[in-house]
């Protein structure tokens, strides 16, 4: 052993869970917790590592929590025969170490000696070249009975340098194409042509897994990344003896459309939608949103808006609504009120009378003559809108014009919660004048 790992205490940080939780089995909860910390390879223990031999990690599209691209064991063996995918992790980050104990690689934490270990086997396609003279290994991948396609290592949405909150693909890919010269786009018929090797080997694969980064092209954002999944799936299909065979695909939310496409052109049998976190949210003006949004080719892809944008918008046919504000609040809710400080109010209240009867006056008017008030609208407003598209925008089922107060105590009550407001309304009767009350508000 090279690190003082070894220690005479009677139990162990894992034991105390054991403990605590007698019903999950021992290996279950050290599986768990070696996946969530990591682990660290110590010099010795990666010297029993033998590339010819062993898997090796480093063909991935995420990268380790270390950012070192190096032959490390891609799964750990336990005594049961599971096994544990591996994540090296600098040692700052508290891991567990695998080091060597009388020969063989032993799991270690807080320096108790915890199980010996294996290193997963190599598959036997790993040492052979591809048709055009590719390292499989670097086109195919493996996990324990899981063959993995990684054909498209770039992604769309790191155009501008920043991308996905959690994800690390494109810092990965471009480390694995200088380092292990991987190719950045996957010839399908190669895959094919892998996935055939791999298959050769008995009983240890059971299924084709499928992921890449976005590729937002096309008559419409992602068809072209559906054609290249399509012709990647059929080059494997030809694989297998039925038309569907153990696949599944992680790909981008795709319309309906198209994932009607994956299910009756291909073999795939299982599809996760993985939703894109881009990094934290962007303010921008509306229009700006707006713009971006139609435009395709930014990383904005979502635009949380209101009138008259969000009907703007749906007039494109790539847009659809994910979420809308009804839906959340449990209802219709007012989305405008004017505003004025108790003293204004008292101070003057002729001059607060007369506006709320123009503003009562006005919803009249526009409930009553909705091609007016679109007219009246236009003129004052110098929009570049069509007269119908306003009357088109005014007329919508989702809007209502009124004085009366709706949904606003779920307004207050989630400003008290988040803290954003110290005391909380009884009703939403306390954020409004008297001569409201009477309305049947919320």
């Amino acid at each position: 052993m090279t690190l003082d790992l070894m220690k005479k205490t009677p139990i162990t940080p894992l034991e105390e869970i054991v403990r605590r939780y007698p019903d999950v089995p021992r290996l279950i909860i050290l599986k768990a917790d070696v996946q969530r910390r990591g682990v660290y390879y110590t010099d010795e223990a990666i010297a029993l590592l033998d590339p010819a031999r062993h898997q090796t990690s480093g063909t991935h599209i995420f990268g380790t929590r270390d950012g070192v691209i190096r032959l490390t064991p891609e799964s750990l063996l336990l005594r049961d025969g599971s096994s544990i995918i591996t994540t090296p992790t600098p040692l700052e980050e508290n891991p567990y170490i695998v080091d060597v104990l009388d020969g063989a690689p032993w799991l270690f934490d807080d320096g108790h000696a915890l199980e010996e270990v294996e290193y997963w086997p190599a598959p036997d396609f790993y040492s052979k070249t591809s048709s055009s003279g590719v390292l499989m290994k670097n086109i195919v991948s493996t996990r324990p009975q899981r063959l993995n396609i990684f054909p498209y290592r770039y992604c769309t949405f790191w155009n501008n340098g920043k991308g996905c909150a959690f994800c690390d693909i494109v810092a990965q890919m471009k480390k694995s194409g200088k380092e292990l010269k991987i190719p950045a786009r996957l010839d399908p018929v190669e895959v094919g042509e892998v996935i055939g090797e791999a298959l050769k080997e008995p009983g240890r694969f059971s299924a084709v897994f499928l992921t890449s980064g976005s590729i937002v092209g096309g008559a419409r954002p992602f068809d072209d990344e559906i054609d290249y999944y399509i012709a990647i799936l059929n080059e494997v299909g030809k694989n297998f003896r039925t038309k569907k065979f153990p696949s599944q695909l992680i790909g981008t939310a795709f319309e309906k459309n198209q994932l009607q496409r994956l299910y009756d052109e291909t073999g795939l049998m299982s599809y996760t939608a993985n939703i894109e976190v881009l990094e934290l949210t962007v303010t921008m003006k509306h229009p700006d949103a707006m713009a971006a949004l139609l435009s395709g080719k930014s990383e904005i892809t979502g635009h949380l808006t209101s009138p008259p944008f969000m009907f703007q918008e749906l007039d494109d046919k790539r847009v659809r609504t994910v979420l809308n504000s009804y839906d959340v609040l449990g209802g219709p809710h007012t989305f405008n009120v004017i505003t004025t400080t108790k003293t204004f109010h008292d101070n003057n209240p002729k001059t607060y009378a007369a506006v709320f009867a123009a503003l009562e006056e006005a919803v009249a008017y526009i409930n009553k003559n909705k091609r007016s008030a679109a007219e009246i609208y236009q003129k004052a407003s110098k929009t570049k809108e069509s007269l119908e598209d306003l009357i088109k925008e005014i007329s919508q089922p989702s809007l209502s014009y009124t004085t009366t107060p709706l949904n606003i105590s779920k307004f207050s009550d989630f400003m008290y919660k988040t803290g954003t407001i110290k005391t909380k309304p009884n009703s939403w009767k306390d954020l409004f004048f008297p001569n409201v009350h009477g309305k049947q508000g919320s």
